[in-house]
């Protein structure tokens, strides 16, 4: 279950990093994947099992944009956050995650000494893409809304 949610997380985010592109010349798209575990939730896939999802989705989008976009995931560093799951899947009032961002700050600074960002970033130093990979099961499968809805 939890390595469909990663799928699904995975796929998703490739689709925002691919935005905008033009398919004219080839370009390179490059992106961290961050597994993140919780205090009453770990990650349970090994990191041989993340690296072949990885590369799995590295073939299906570079496949998908015709060889005119070559992606690529590389899988960071395991954080693990000072909260439980329900603290940064609870949603908002307006029945979105509440603290996804938060989790996501939380993430990086919990890796950030073991990551090159600007590897991942534009020349302006801004940051093209983090993937996290979250553990447990999600908002839709579970039917919990202090889970993450897949996105």
């Amino acid at each position: 279950m939890a390595m469909k949610r990663a799928v699904y997380i995975l796929l998703t985010a490739a689709i925002l990093l691919a935005g905008g592109i033009r398919l004219q010349a080839q370009q390179e798209r490059h992106a961290i994947v961050i597994p993140v575990s919780f205090t009453d939730c770990s990650i349970t896939a090994s990191d041989e099992a993340i690296d072949s999802l990885l590369l799995e989705l590295s073939k299906y989008y570079n496949a998908q944009f015709l060889g005119k976009t070559v992606f690529s995931f590389d899988r960071g560093p395991a954080a693990v956050l000072d909260n439980p799951f329900s603290y940064y899947g609870a949603n908002s009032t307006y029945k979105r995650d509440a603290r996804a961002e938060e989790m996501a700050r939380a993430a990086c600074t919990a890796v950030n000494p073991d990551v090159d960002f600007s590897a991942y970033s534009n020349s302006d130093g801004t940051l093209n893409a983090v993937i996290l990979l979250a553990a447990g099961v999600n908002e839709r499968a579970a039917q919990d809304q202090n889970r993450f809805w897949p996105k």
